[in-house]
């Protein structure tokens, strides 16, 4: 069906998902990362730590790359600002139902977080989609080995 529709309609089904969802990505949107972080953000506190967990949603990692300067910049001031041991942004790709992270602060934390590490504060967490139920357990599995 689809197929026959965007014959009719002489249309890219791909590129126009691409550009359909793009007009609400924050990532794509010149928002400010100060209104990233803070779009979806709670403040957790484990093992007498204090961490905070932001979350966006995407279609695709489409921008990420562009405004990860800016954001690494925010979280950095979260940290200070609130005495926080980690602040987080896990960007999740609601297609492919896998995660990046940005994280920043403590490095013996940082350390210990078991997803792949491809930057100093950028990791890869394949198929992570939840805050509540992935993210917080694993990061709260770094936070204890402190």
């Amino acid at each position: 069906m689809l197929e026959w529709l965007t014959g009719i309609a002489k249309i890219d089904a791909n590129k126009f998902t691409e550009e359909f969802f793009a007009t609400g990505s924050l990532l794509r949107s010149k928002t400010e990362p100060s209104v990233i972080i803070q779009a979806d953000r709670k403040t957790f506190t484990e093992y007498g730590y204090k961490i905070s967990i932001s979350q966006i949603e995407e279609i695709g990692m489409f921008g990420l790359e562009d405004v990860q300067e800016g954001l690494v910049r925010e979280l950095r001031k979260l940290v200070e600002k609130e005495g926080l041991k980690l602040a987080c942004l896990l960007v999740t790709d609601i297609v492919t139902h896998d995660s990046m992270l940005l994280a920043v602060g403590d490095e013996e934390a940082l350390e210990n977080i078991e997803y792949e590490r491809l930057g100093p504060n950028l990791f890869s967490a394949t198929d992570v989609v939840s805050r509540k139920k992935q993210l917080f357990p694993a990061i709260s599995r770094a936070l204890k080995t402190l």
